[in-house]
């Protein structure tokens, strides 16, 4: 399944020139793997995120086109809708909403060296 979010900024106006437009728009893609294989296919033609975050709930590569025009591309960080759920109930996700900003190379070597999910996409209290 494919997922195409657009996200707005909350408390703008109607009136022309004023808004802030566009924040960034999501492509969520349907395991790690996919993802990880997405990183290195733009880093093979010298693009790479402008920023990367765990998000607790999903892990997130944030690109930006020439315009500045962010493209937030994305995975769950759970195998299960009952994980990806019961995160929000967890302390790590009430005391820390946004996440925790990654080092790309080194979340996704981890991963392929054989660290689980489970343990990759912990957030410390």
């Amino acid at each position: 399944a494919q997922v195409f979010g657009i996200f707005e900024v909350d408390a703008t106006t109607d009136t022309p020139g004023t808004d802030p437009g566009l924040h960034h728009f999501q492509l969520a893609h349907g395991s790690f793997d996919e993802l990880f294989d997405r990183y290195d296919l733009l880093k093979g033609h010298g693009i790479v995120p402008a920023h990367t975050w765990n998000h607790g709930v999903s892990t997130s590569f944030y690109y930006k086109d020439p315009d500045g025009n962010l493209a937030e591309m994305n995975c769950v960080n759970f195998a299960t809708e009952a994980g990806f759920f019961g995160y929000f109930e967890t302390e790590s996700y009430k005391k820390n909403v946004s996440g925790i900003e990654i080092d790309p190379e080194d979340y996704i070597g981890r991963y392929r060296n054989g660290t689980s999910r489970e343990d990759l996409v912990k957030i410390p209290l």
